[in-house]
């Protein structure tokens, strides 16, 4: 149980540096012009920065996290190749895509939004692990042995 521990922190401590970065980057460009404007054009600027950081290390999350649920895929009998290296390819292209387009959203700089299409990929893989129960099963009771 302890052995966990240092293991919890520290991807706690990686979410929060991710966080703190982001949002220090985003924040990070010139503010000339805008203090002649007043506070509450600062305000409103600063927190739409802290937005669009806090957002982009939403986009980097998501992508991460179906490349991380794509790799599995390649040792489940029902899945096959081909499913899971579209979960990656979708994942390298969110990040890819993302970190390009940074501080805007990929459409405003023409750029394809995959986004969207991540959820028909999740919807597949969800279907066909819940398709194969009976191997899931059969997983399931090796551990417990």
């Amino acid at each position: 149980m302890t052995a966990r521990l240092p293991n919890k922190v520290n991807k706690l401590a990686a979410l929060v540096f991710a966080i703190a970065g982001s949002v220090k980057l985003a924040l990070g460009t010139p503010l000339e012009g805008i203090l002649i404007q007043g506070d509450q054009t600062l305000v409103y600027t600063l927190t739409n920065r802290t937005v669009m950081g806090i957002s982009f290390l939403w986009k980097m999350l998501f992508g991460l996290g179906i490349i991380f649920l794509a790799i599995p895929g390649f040792n489940h009998p029902k899945t096959g190749k081909i499913i899971p290296s579209l979960g990656i390819l979708f994942g390298l292209a969110i990040v890819i895509i993302n970190f390009q387009a940074f501080p805007h959203e990929p459409e405003q700089v023409d750029l394809l939004g995959i986004g969207p299409f991540a959820p028909v990929w999740h919807l597949l893989m969800a279907i066909i692990i819940a398709l194969s129960g009976n191997w899931v099963n059969g997983k399931l009771s090796d551990l417990s042995k």
